[in-house]
């Protein structure tokens, strides 16, 4: 049985199940892939570009949306019977640098399976999340080194475009897995908003290739510095923020959601990050930007009142974000729900 994927999703999935292998294994942890089974799946893969319908063999059909969130992420349309449902996945209807805005796919679905994530509040406009955060690299760059934690697939990218777009001529290093998916991504130009902006700033970025080189980079002051991981868990982005704390110059600007029991969420409760069971304590100026790449309430509730659908299912959120989606959902008019693990639909 063929694994469909669009183009960029493959080698990514290919990066991030090693990646899964290998911090499972440090972490002492049985990894939930083998090596054997992603030799299996890599075999399988089979590419189906955005909006090309295909069949299956027993009369369903599906097709790929752009869903706005990575390179590559795809909302799936899948019809049989006359019948029809639609899985966001992870989705967002704002476009980045990187990525344009989520499709809308064909209107009136017999079900929309829709993500919750931030049906509980909006984000602020990307303009001015940029703005703040130029603001606050500049500012810190006057006195000592910036370091930005980051999600290594999409939010690394951002950010160097971001920066080149703003002018600034700081040395900015690239540390971790946001290397190899730097270099993957322009292999994909159709899949991204600006291809020649990510050119540009992936050109001016320097990709660190020896650990060795984490102090020297470290030292000093007016570098820019952006790691894996985004919630400081484990990754080169520890490293830095131990070494630049040790030294007393810099700053951390934080770019995603940080989640419970993350280092990055007990750097901003108790300014604390723990590494082999040791506490530590940070003395850095930790500041938070919202560049989230999920759709926003206000978002959400435009988008299901675009599809028009016969049923909506909300999931993938905080139990009480997928309850209060379905809840104002109803209160429009909409037949909606947010199921239990296990749950069925009939449509």
């Amino acid at each position: 049985m063929p694994l469909y994927t669009t183009g960029p999703t493959q080698p990514l999935c290919s990066l991030l199940w090693a990646d899964a292998i290998k911090v499972a294994e440090m972490r002492g942890e049985t990894p939930a892939i083998s090596e054997k089974e992603i030799i299996s799946a890599e075999k399988h893969f089979a590419s189906i570009p955005y909006e090309e319908e295909e069949e299956l063999f027993d009369g369903t059909s599906f097709t790929l949306h752009d869903a706005g969130h990575i390179t590559g992420s795809a909302q799936i349309v899948l019809r049989n019977a006359g019948k029809t449902l639609i899985y966001t996945g992870d989705l967002n209807s704002s476009p980045t640098r990187l990525h344009p805005a989520a499709s809308v796919p064909e209107n009136n679905p017999d079900l929309l399976v829709i993500e919750s994530t931030y049906a509980d509040r909006d984000h602020p406009p990307r303009k001015q999340v940029e703005e703040s955060f130029i603001e606050a690299v500049n500012e810190t760059l006057e006195e000592g080194n910036v370091l930005i934690p980051c999600f290594a697939v999409g939010r690394t990218q951002e950010m160097l475009m971001v920066i080149e777009a703003a002018g600034i001529k700081a040395k900015t290093y690239v540390d971790g897995m946001g290397i190899k998916t730097s270099e993957l991504l322009p292999d994909f130009p159709s899949y991204c908003r600006d291809p020649q902006a990510l050119g540009r700033s992936l050109a001016k970025a320097r990709f660190v290739q020896d650990s060795g080189e984490r102090n020297k980079i470290a030292s000093g002051s007016g570098k820019i510095i952006i790691a894996t991981a985004g919630m400081l868990d484990g990754g080169p982005a520890l490293t830095y923020l131990e070494r630049l704390n040790k030294q007393g110059n810099g700053a951390v600007l934080l770019t995603g959601y940080q989640a419970a029991d993350t280092n990055g969420r007990l750097l901003l409760e108790k300014s604390e990050v723990v590494d082999r069971g040791k506490r530590i304590k940070v003395n850095l100026p930790v500041k938070v930007f919202d560049f989230s790449a999920h759709s926003g309430r206000k978002q959400l509730h435009q988008y299901v009142e675009k599809m028009s659908p016969q049923k909506v299912w909300c999931i993938h959120g905080d139990e009480k974000n997928c309850e209060l989606f379905a809840s104002e959902l109803r209160e429009k008019g909409f037949d909606a729900h947010a199921p239990k693990p296990g749950e069925e639909a009939e449509i």
